[in-house]
């Protein structure tokens, strides 16, 4: 699962735990997937992503299916590929319109997913 930097098909321990924390995405298909029907680069569109040791990774692919969005629709407009300086554009101009931010907070994240084993000691004055 992505918040543990495995892929849940080749971890049976993993697995289990695919859906009780955020989404899991193990690849591009997998982010394809989850943001189809979402125009990325849609002005009205910002995604924000909490994720912590894979999110270079995760970034990547999100870049990724934005670009590929974008050439979809460019091969729809044109009923063909765009060709390489096309291909330049189209990443350029994806990477300079989608918006969103993320936060890896390696931390908070531990924090928030792990119970404490015991309450903090009270201080007595």
């Amino acid at each position: 699962m992505t918040l543990y930097g495995f892929d849940p098909d080749e971890r049976p321990d993993i697995y289990g735990k695919v859906g009780n924390s955020g989404v899991s995405i193990a690849t591009l298909d997998d982010m394809k997937v989850l943001y189809s029907g979402f125009d990325l680069c849609d002005p009205a569109t910002s995604v924000s992503m909490t994720i912590n040791g894979p999110a270079p990774t995760i970034l990547a692919m999100f870049f990724n299916t934005a670009i590929d969005q974008q050439v979809e629709k460019f091969s729809k407009t044109h009923s063909r590929q765009p060709d390489a300086k096309q291909l330049e554009t189209i990443n350029k101009e994806t990477l300079s319109a989608v918006r969103g931010t993320v936060q890896a907070d390696i931390l908070k994240e531990d924090q928030a997913r792990t119970p404490a084993s015991s309450p903090p000691s009270s201080r007595s004055s």
